[in-house]
């Protein structure tokens, strides 16, 4: 049983070290069939000492994700633990203004936590508007650049 999970938030592109701790994990780590977040397995799997499980985050999205081991005896571990990932964070917006006209102007946004690829960007809107072709910039994931729609301005 999970009795708390250490830290609770990290980071969309996963590999924030968790510790579980609680009692009933079993001698080894043969002995955990998995540990899930949200429905996504943790990875590194370890059993360092009684009582507690050592894992990585894997790569995600979303808030209040349950937390699940489950024994290789079939035996699932509750939890009231959740683990959430980091919202996205908008630090700048360049240009910062649309000009009203006939086209579409490109944008750039900059901040954190936006994922690790333009899938996990499900929509981008500025002003409450829908913006088109929104995409990742690989460089360093920090980064956003879409289409304002003529309807701005």
């Amino acid at each position: 049983m999970v009795q708390f999970t250490l830290p609770t938030s990290g980071d969309p592109a996963g590999g924030t070290e968790v510790v579980l701790s609680g009692v009933n994990f079993g001698r080894s780590v043969s002995d955990i069939a998995n540990v899930t977040i949200g429905e996504q397995p943790c990875l590194n799997v370890s059993l360092p000492r009684d009582g507690e499980i050592q894992c990585r985050v894997p790569p995600g999205v979303g808030a209040n994700l349950n937390v699940r081991i489950v024994m290789t005896n079939g035996i699932f571990s509750p939890t009231n633990d959740h683990w959430s990932y980091f919202a996205p964070e908008v630090t700048a917006v360049d240009p910062v203004y649309a000009m009203p006209g006939p086209a579409e102007q490109a944008f750039d946004i900059v901040g954190n936590y936006f994922g690790l690829d333009a899938v996990a960007i499900q929509s981008g809107r500025m002003g409450g508007v829908p913006c088109g072709n929104v995409l990742l910039m690989p460089s360093n994931m920090s980064a956003a650049a879409g289409l304002l729609p003529i309807s701005v301005g």
